[in-house]
């Protein structure tokens, strides 16, 4: 989707990337953790999150 994006010359929302990285960074930790519910968890808010700000650009 980013080189879609990219080829569509969107402008990315600065506040979605801040909030992509901190989702990022959970992940890593619960993966570090070996937490697998905290996995999931933020796993599925990132993927739920993602979803709805790229849906905007796929219509």
């Amino acid at each position: 989707m980013i080189l879609l994006a990219m080829q569509q010359n969107v402008n990315l929302n600065k506040s979605r990337i801040k909030q992509s990285i901190e989702e990022h960074k959970q992940i890593i930790t619960a993966l570090e953790e070996r937490d697998v519910n905290a996995v999931l968890a933020v796993m599925s808010k990132h993927i739920d999150n993602s979803g709805k700000y790229w849906a905007r650009y796929l219509s």
